[in-house]
């Protein structure tokens, strides 16, 4: 075909960009969902632009009642208020009237479509998961890193940029407990080396002394997860999938207890961490991108764009524990 007229390039559109865009997306494999909880940014509090919400805190414990006898009286405390923005990831492409009088126009911009369509949903995953990865390598950092911790949107500034709600790093070993003056728990180890000790103290401190809520109450939680790069997932899968502690006949008691997430994004070739699917990070994802098509009359070009909205932050320190990371 020698040209493409205007009433073609719609159709151009569908097939060579809307639905690579969905099959792009469906099959690239996500690691994110595995370990984060995801959800629509459109059920964020304050959207589009973000996500904040403060953890009520009921005071009193609970205690038998008898007959006749008055019902408990219970007091109410503001936790603390985690926070995240909501952004735009977008891409643009455009297809000019030049474009459209070309040989052998159809299939080139066919193959223009399709190739940006595909590139773009390939980089912008990789993106996403580059973007979580990052909040947990630096997620130690003493000082903290505005740039994975800051939680800012639209008429609502973090007042913790660079940590965390609690003022601290994601993984520190003093977060503070609200109503308990003076407290510290840690989630974090700065140095240890993965093998049967350190992972089952890991297990250990994660259902113990990670589990207490704001007044210091006992709670109930057990890891569920291992995650850490590429580099030391062989490792892990010696430690967890055999039956036998290694270089002995006794029980592995670490057998089957927590399912191995690689994660090729988690470049740091010593950091581990374990925890439980969805209860630390939040993810806002709208999910398969929307492209769409547009006619520009001032330059007299067809502009094709995507989108997806997109933003991530800490809801709890509680829901995962960190192990050989950079503090500074």
């Amino acid at each position: 075909m020698a040209s493409v007229s205007h009433d073609q390039i719609a159709a151009l559109f569908a097939n060579a960009g809307v639905r690579v865009v969905a099959s792009t997306y469906a099959r690239l494999p996500q690691i994110y969902p595995l370990f984060c909880e995801v959800v629509d940014p459109s059920a964020a509090s304050h959207a589009p632009y973000g996500d904040k919400s403060t953890t009520v805190i009921w005071g009193a414990d609970v205690r038998r009642r008898k007959d006749g006898e008055e019902f408990q009286s219970s007091t109410m405390g503001q936790g603390y208020t985690p926070q995240g923005a909501i952004d735009l990831l977008s891409g643009r492409l455009d297809i000019t009237e030049r474009d459209m009088e070309a040989n052998s126009a159809d299939t080139t911009i066919a193959n223009k479509i399709t190739d940006w369509a595909r590139q773009w949903v390939e980089n912008t995953q990789n993106f996403c998961e580059q973007d979580v990865a990052g909040l947990l390598l630096r997620g130690a950092i003493t000082a903290g890193d505005p740039a994975y911790f800051d939680g800012s949107f639209v008429n609502n500034n973090d007042p913790n940029a660079g940590k965390i709600f609690d003022g601290k790093s994601l993984f520190a070993t003093d977060h503070p407990l609200k109503f308990v003056p003076g407290s510290g728990v840690a989630n974090f180890v700065a140095s240890a080396a993965l093998d049967q000790t350190t992972l089952t103290a890991a297990r250990v401190a994660y259902s113990t002394t990670m589990a207490k809520d704001d007044t210091n109450k006992q709670f109930a939680q057990t890891a569920q997860f291992f995650l850490s790069g590429s580099t030391l997932a062989p490792t892990a899968e010696a430690l967890l999938e055999s039956q036998l502690a290694s270089g002995a006949m006794d029980k592995n008691v670490n057998y089957n207890k927590l399912r191995i997430i690689e994660n090729p994004f988690i470049t740091d070739t010593d950091a581990w961490f374990i925890g439980a699917p969805g209860r630390s990070i939040r993810v806002m994802d709208s999910g398969v991108p929307q492209p769409r098509l547009d006619w520009d009359f001032k330059s007299r070009t067809w502009v094709a764009t995507i989108e997806k909205r997109w933003g991530r932050y800490v809801r709890d320190w509680r829901g995962i524990r960190g192990h050989n990371l950079p503090t500074s």
